[in-house]
């Protein structure tokens, strides 16, 4: 599944590793999710990303 977090992120000058921090989930795994490999994305790291990031899911997943 297709998603923006990569392009979120580069608009708001953070890396993905200060993201993880901030989140507490290991850079490794938004790593998988920003480079599209993650075909899966577990409900409740979504909900961490979109809440820290303040985004609906329309705006994550580009709808």
């Amino acid at each position: 599944m297709k998603n923006n977090l990569r392009l979120i992120l580069a608009e708001r000058h953070m890396p993905v590793c200060r993201l993880a921090k901030e989140i507490n989930v290991k850079p490794r795994r938004l790593y998988r999710i920003t480079r599209w490999q993650c075909k899966r994305i577990k409900p409740k790291l979504l909900l961490k990303i979109m809440g820290y990031l303040e985004i609906t899911a329309s705006e994550f997943f580009g709808g």
